[in-house]
């Protein structure tokens, strides 16, 4: 994106406010004027809202989970650097471990074997590996969406179907999926994270997580730590 220079090389703060200054506030202003009608449109694009990431803390709070429309899975924590284009390793997705999941093509198989009753199996496949990168049971819900990408997440070392992903065309790719698992084996907990940035990077969220445990005992702060949750700038994902 231009206007009078590039945008995608200023940092994230300032890119923030031209999405805000060059597309939102012109076309409300279009829409007061008459020169507009919205309702009119297919559909619309939102501006997602990003905090500084000293105030991580608070995106677990119940009030602001509350607050939302929608339910919150997980953080994004973005650097305020220049965009860089394609794959971008510095940006962190995370979830916590019930909320983790991969995107598969499924492929039901069907087992015939003497004496036995017919068995089905719920084969699942990731982009980059010819085999499958696991399989589950495949009960007669899951048998209709064959040959789809349905989404899963991993409980009780078993694969359980969450949705089909009409949205997509293709399933996650096989680093992705491998990724996704390390994070599942090794889940990095609200806690950790919390009491990581506390401690190690921005003074100001160590005041306020301070101020806060000073204030709320033990029983109260809990209700913290068990909640699934989205900068450098953190964003509700």
């Amino acid at each position: 994106m231009r206007f009078k220079n590039e945008i995608g090389k200023k940092d994230f703060k300032i890119r923030m406010h031209a999405i805000k200054d060059l597309l939102i506030n012109p076309r409300n202003q279009a829409a007061v004027d008459g020169l507009l009608n919205k309702a009119k449109e297919p559909l619309s694009v939102a501006r997602k809202d990003f905090w500084f990431i000293s105030a991580t803390y608070k995106l677990f709070a119940p009030a602001f989970r509350n607050s939302l429309g929608h339910h919150v899975d997980g953080l994004i924590f973005q650097p305020s650097d220049p965009y860089t284009p394609g794959r971008f390793n510095l940006l962190l997705k995370w979830k916590p471990p019930l909320e983790s999941s991969i995107d598969f093509q499924l492929k039901i198989e069907k087992y015939c074997r003497p004496a036995e009753p017919v068995s089905y199996v719920g084969e699942l496949y990731v982009l980059g590996l010819p085999q499958p990168f696991a399989v589950m049971k495949a009960t007669k819900t899951l048998q209709k969406y064959d040959g789809r990408i349905i989404e899963c997440h991993f409980k009780d070392n078993a694969w359980h179907f969450m949705r089909e992903r009409t949205d997509k065309s293709h399933p996650n790719a096989y680093s992705t999926a491998t990724s996704v698992m390390e994070t599942i084996k090794n889940p990095l907990t609200e806690r950790y994270l919390i009491d990581y940035i506390t401690h190690n990077t921005y003074v100001e969220g160590a005041e306020h997580q301070r101020n806060y445990e000073q204030q709320h005992p033990p029983a109260v702060r809990q209700q913290y730590s068990s909640l699934p949750a989205s900068q450098l700038q953190s964003r509700v994902h």
